[in-house]
């Protein structure tokens, strides 16, 4: 599927992809926002059709995409470069997630994991790994706390996480970029690294 084409006129680099349970395909750019291809298969030679999601013409926190997460709650977390937003399949909507954690907004998202309907893991680059427990009481969810996990001090540099990885309901992975991948038990908290520098050869 070509996107640098006359009807799509896209050429920004793709970073996200996800095909929902609608056979909806939601294209993540780096600059040019999201394309969503409805009814998509590989398969059609003709085009479908399809619409393009930016920040000037909704409410999507910024054009640089970063990732889809699936909800069991009936939305899409979206990651960008400048927040989290969510599509309803509800409503049909997109909407905006702030999230404010240690006081800071929390941006540069590349990864989100929905651990359960109540916990979001969110991976970001530069600010380390954010916990948001979630209050989904009312007709749109809301944030009932966020902490921020960071690893040296906080240091910019080691904190950039670009990808997480559920394994179980309560071990989670997450790969830093120069430090290795980390095992998170969220139920003790103990995060342990594993550094590719440590691997024996054989």
């Amino acid at each position: 599927t070509l996107l640098d084409t006359p009807a799509y006129q896209i050429n920004n680099p793709i970073r996200a992809l996800y095909c929902d349970e609608e056979q909806t395909l939601w294209i993540g750019t780096k600059g040019g926002g999201i394309v969503r291809i409805n009814n998509y298969s590989p398969d059609k030679e003709s085009l479908t059709s399809f619409n393009r999601i930016s920040a000037a013409n909704s409410t999507l926190t910024d054009n640089a995409v970063y990732c889809f997460a699936p909800s069991t709650t009936g939305k899409l977390w979206i990651g960008t470069e400048n927040g989290i937003n969510y599509y309803s399949y509800k409503s049909k909507q997109l909407k905006e997630f702030p999230v404010v954690a240690d006081n800071k907004k929390v941006k540069y998202v590349h990864s989100i994991n929905e651990l359960n309907d109540t916990t979001l893991w969110v991976s970001t680059v530069g600010e380390g790994i954010v916990k948001v427990i979630l209050n989904n009481t009312g007709s749109s969810p809301a944030v009932k706390s966020a902490t921020r996990i960071v690893l040296d001090k906080g240091r910019m540099a080691s904190n950039y996480f670009f990808t997480s990885f559920q394994e179980s309901d309560s071990i989670l992975w997450f790969g830093n970029r120069g430090y290795g991948a980390y095992r998170l038990n969220v139920e003790t908290g103990e995060m342990t690294p594993y550094k590719f520098d440590d691997v024996v050869k054989s």
